[in-house]
């Protein structure tokens, strides 16, 4: 017999995700569990047939879903932070409006686990990734259950754990400071905060799928629209968040965080280079490299040949379209 009390808070934010999010809502609905779940669904005011479609959910699952419907577009951060104050669970996993999950034992075992090892306050897992292109396995860290600690987070070039993935304990939303709603993103920060308050388990099974390049996606926006000043204001922001979050992090952990931010410069050379600002490429990726050396092969290969710009940039948007479009 399931528990009466509900276990398990899923946050799901959805925005212009009308071909996407039955698949995401039907991969939690067909979890199997001994413990009660709800579904909280943060809609932000799409102008398509998303909002529909989660209101014809709630008629047939009212007990289960939870709607927060916003009466305009507030932007993916507020909308997430709506959601997970709505979250009742002792603890919250992350299932965004076009990513979906495809295991159906996939609760139980995160769940499970950081019942029995209560010291956890975050467990994720490899995860599919699929393009317009192709599929393939990404975040597979190791073949064995691993324990990882803010200074792994930190020496990720890129995001640590799929958002699909990551499940944490709710008490981790109380911690998290109260400029996150207005962060760029969430992902990193609730990683950090997870970390910072206990261990993260890494679950060698992928259970779910994260959609690369949708419409309305983060990856889109970033990878195949540099042009655009939204990618250089991005990288601006972060760098002012990752100031910000330098007082909570241990002093020892200080150098780690510099790669994150070296990645940060290195991605406002790369907004420069595709603009054609040579100059500002240069000095962006001389800043980078100075603070980290090692953040990927292509950076390390456009380094070397800074003063080579236009082919660095052939180079660049060449690796873009066969890896993104």
């Amino acid at each position: 017999m399931k528990n009466s009390k509900r276990c398990v808070s899923v946050c799901m934010i959805t925005y212009n995700h009308a071909n996407y999010i039955s698949e995401a809502i039907e991969g939690v609905l067909n979890q199997k569990t001994d413990f009660d779940y709800e579904i909280v669904i943060g809609e932000d005011c799409s102008s398509d047939q998303t909002r529909e479609i989660v209101l014809e959910y709630k008629k047939k699952y009212p007990e289960k879903i939870k709607l927060i419907l916003q009466e305009k577009n507030v932007g993916a951060l507020r909308n997430l932070t709506d959601a997970l104050n709505a979250c009742n669970g002792k603890y919250i996993a992350f299932c965004e409006g076009d990513d979906y999950w495809i295991d159906p034992n996939k609760l139980q075992i995160q769940i499970g686990l950081m019942n029995v090892y209560p010291e956890l306050s975050m467990s994720f897992h490899p995860s599919w990734v699929v393009t317009k292109r192709r599929k393939y396995l990404k975040w597979k860290y190791s073949d064995s259950f691993m324990r990882y600690s803010i200074k792994d987070i930190l020496n990720i070039p890129g995001q640590f754990a799929p958002t699909a993935s990551v499940v944490i304990k709710s008490e981790i939303v109380k911690k998290l400071p109260d400029w996150f709603q207005y962060a760029p993103i969430g992902d990193f920060f609730i990683e950090i905060y997870s970390s910072l308050n206990g261990e993260i388990l890494y679950i060698p099974k992928c259970m779910s799928v994260y959609r690369s390049n949708t419409e309305n996606s983060f990856s889109k926006t970033i990878l195949l629209n540099y042009k655009s000043d939204k990618v250089l204001n991005f990288y601006n922001s972060m760098l002012k968040y990752y100031e910000l979050i330098k007082k909570d992090i241990p002093s020892e952990n200080i150098e780690f965080l510099n790669k994150k931010i070296a990645s940060t410069y290195y991605g406002k050379s790369l907004y420069y280079l595709v603009n054609k600002n040579y100059s500002l490429f240069i000095h962006e990726i001389q800043r980078s490299y100075g603070l980290s050396k090692n953040i990927s092969l292509l950076y390390r290969v456009l380094y070397k040949i800074r003063k080579l710009p236009k082919l660095a940039r052939l180079l660049y948007i060449l690796k873009i379209k066969i890896l993104y479009e």
